[in-house]
């Protein structure tokens, strides 16, 4: 596995493969961007496709009818934050051909992380385990049983996945003294972030919060819900964790209830879950991004196997660089 690095989907439109001199260009960029190409395909999209894994601010049918209009090619890149690279890869040939986002032929598409890699790499790679070609955190991991099936579980994680970091969500001690002990393992490679679930009420309904604590503090021992909610974020911010709302459906995460939670010091959402659509992942981008100026996360929460949904390295080094919640980089 290539833990140091993750993985990124790019397209060439069917514009972009009958222009001149785009599909050439592009392999060229790739090896400027230090992208290694790991598979590269010509295939064919039909609009079936297109309407059930991809968004576009455009009428979904006429951009389906577009996508769907002829050949694409589809590449598999492996690199240091593959996704953001991609992303400045697009901006770059938009800037050579003149075109813009508000142009639906602009010949060249990137899956952003999270849910649209996931479900773009399902479709154009089929053959390929996305475990072994996962990106580089999942940041909502679950784990069940006692403390040697934990560790199973992580070792499994380690060897199998491409992912570099986990978000471990405890509810009891067994998972936190799973994590201590095999992060103890020389064999081990895989960096855990331990977070703390803690449920409570908002307005009638059970919201689940995620107090992540930096490596720098090991793996305290604690049961969360014996404690109030203004003891567990004391506790929190006094080992300079963050606080995150993990996942609800799209109706409840209201502007009134985040504004509520950034007042006591929500950091970020994770928006990324196994039980949204691409279309509600990238509203609440919008929302949560945009205007809370909330960092967006998220990972598989148990609804699917370790690795499926991820985050990118660029987007997980933002995070650690912003809070220093990880000890690799300091400094």
């Amino acid at each position: 596995m290539h833990l140091s690095k993750d993985y990124g989907v790019a397209i060439l439109k069917p514009d972009g493969v009958n222009t001149s001199g785009v599909y050439e260009r592009l392999k060229s960029k790739f090896i400027e961007h230090n992208l290694e190409l790991i598979s590269e395909k010509k295939t064919y999209l039909s609009k079936e496709d297109v309407l059930s894994h991809f968004t576009s601010p455009f009428d979904s049918e006429i951009y389906s009818d577009y996508l769907s209009s002829g050949a694409i090619i589809a590449f598999l890149v492996r690199g240091n934050g593959a996704t953001n690279e991609l992303r400045n890869i697009k901006l770059e040939f938009r800037s050579i051909y003149g075109y813009t986002s508000k142009n639906m032929k602009n010949l060249l598409h990137t899956t952003d992380h999270g849910i649209e890699f996931k479900l773009q790499f399902s479709l154009l790679f089929p053959e390929l385990d996305i475990i072994e070609y996962s990106q580089y955190a999942d940041m909502a991991v679950k784990l069940k049983g006692e403390k040697k099936e934990i560790i199973r579980q992580l070792n499994k994680i380690d060897t199998d996945t491409n992912l570099k970091y986990i978000g471990l969500l405890c509810k009891d001690v067994n998972a936190v003294q799973a994590a201590k002990e095999f992060s103890e393992s020389d064999s081990s490679k895989l960096q855990i972030l331990i977070g703390y679930i803690f449920n409570t009420n908002w307005n009638g309904k059970t919201i689940e919060l995620i107090g992540f604590i930096p490596q720098e503090k090991g793996y305290p021992q604690l049961n969360p819900m014996s404690m109030k909610l203004n003891e567990f974020l004391e506790w929190l911010f006094n080992n300079k964790g963050l606080l995150f709302l993990n996942y609800l459906p799209i109706e409840e995460v209201t502007p009134t209830l985040l504004k509520y939670l950034k007042g006591i010091g929500l950091f970020g959402v994770q928006v990324y879950d196994p039980r949204r659509t691409l279309e509600e992942a990238e509203i609440l981008e919008d929302i949560v991004e945009d205007d809370f100026e909330l960092f967006i996360s998220g990972g598989t929460n148990g609804y699917e196997e370790t690795g499926k949904t991820a985050i990118g390295k660029s987007e997980f080094e933002q995070l650690s660089s912003l809070t220093q919640l990880t000890t690799e980089l300091k400094g």
